[in-house]
């Protein structure tokens, strides 16, 4: 069995050398704790300007310290359900996103990101749940050129209303037969 730890405090910091040093401070940290992987903010990490990520990649290499997988997947500007979704949007973030984790590593990356997903009061659930089915097919068709997976996460209640069980999650993924998607 491997331990690993979600790590996101980076993303709040006020400039780009503040925010690769906590993260890099929180990696440290994890990897003298004796944890095995680490687990990024893809929010934050789309944060970086170029220059910075390379600083990552770099020090992430001379660590020897893994990045398996990436949550915060989908930041809450970029909609994916309701009246004001933006296809070729989500579709550049996604492809760079995950360009992005292929060079730190990451495998996997947990599409939570219910402020992105969540389906807007009034809406059609049924419209949202196609609109979601036309994102998952984006991020599958992508996931497969970048060679990652992507795991759709199950939200409680209070942060989601839609996607919340396991179950309901299994089964709407199993039927659109991708290959580079997972509960």
């Amino acid at each position: 069995m491997q331990f690993g730890c979600c790590i996101s405090g980076h993303a709040q910091a006020k400039s780009q050398d503040e925010a690769l040093s906590s993260l890099i401070g929180q990696l440290k940290a994890l990897q003298e704790s004796g944890y095995d992987f680490a687990e990024l903010s893809v929010s934050g990490l789309m944060n970086f300007t170029d220059d910075t990520f390379d600083r990552l990649v770099t020090y992430l290499a001379d660590a020897s310290f893994p990045t398996r997988a990436a949550n915060n997947f989908i930041p809450g500007s970029i909609r994916l359900t309701g009246e004001h979704i933006d296809s070729k949007k989500a579709y550049d973030y996604v492809d760079a996103a995950m360009a992005r984790l292929k060079r730190l590593g990451v495998g996997t990356i947990v599409f939570g990101s219910s402020g992105a997903r969540n389906i807007p009061e009034g809406f059609s659930r049924d419209t949202a749940l196609r609109q979601l089915d036309d994102f998952l097919l984006i991020c599958n068709t992508l996931a497969t050129q970048h060679d990652v997976i992507v795991a759709v996460e199950p939200l409680n209640r209070r942060e989601s209303n839609v996607f919340q069980m396991v179950g309901e999650v299994f089964d709407h993924v199993s039927s659109l037969h991708l290959d580079h998607a997972r509960v």
